[in-house]
């Protein structure tokens, strides 16, 4: 048996899995094997956050432009999916959130996303999430989440 492969017989139970970093998963029954390789999933991540603040607006407030570089790091497309962009301050937290539609993204490609938000001067924190919504079948759900990005506006 190769070592990135993991083989399951299920006879008459059901089996429940929790499977990482696997290259390939194989399901048999006795006549109709399944194969499903992983490597053929894309995995996206929030590779890279920058946010840009302008000069003051109304009642001193500032736009603040938050963009995420979303990168699928497999030979798999994947197909539209929506970005969360979350920014928080304080206790208790003033909880600001953006849903940006993400493109589809090639195997290896990226895509940046942003949103827009007006703020006042302080520290704030920003979550990004890649396919907030679990549209998009990823060899990882895991690493969709970039969090603690201190943004300050002044």
């Amino acid at each position: 048996m190769e070592n990135s492969t993991v083989k399951v017989f299920i006879t008459l139970a059901i089996a429940a899995l929790l499977i990482t970093d696997v290259d390939s998963l194989i399901f048999s029954t006795q006549d109709k094997p399944i194969t499903q390789n992983l490597l053929n999933q894309p995995d996206l991540i929030v590779s890279q956050i920058n946010y840009l603040v302008e000069k003051p607006g109304f009642f001193g407030n500032r736009t603040v432009t938050i963009t995420a570089k979303i990168q699928n790091l497999r030979n798999a497309t994947a197909g539209n999916s929506t970005t969360e962009i979350k920014i928080t301050d304080g206790v208790p937290p003033v909880l600001l959130i953006k849903n940006a539609p993400t493109p589809p993204i090639i195997g290896f490609g990226s895509a940046n996303v942003s949103a827009v938000f007006m703020l006042p001067p302080g520290t704030y924190n920003a979550t990004i999430t890649a396919d907030i919504n679990n549209e998009v079948n990823e060899s990882s759900e895991s690493n969709n989440q970039a969090g603690n990005n201190t943004i300050f506006v002044t």
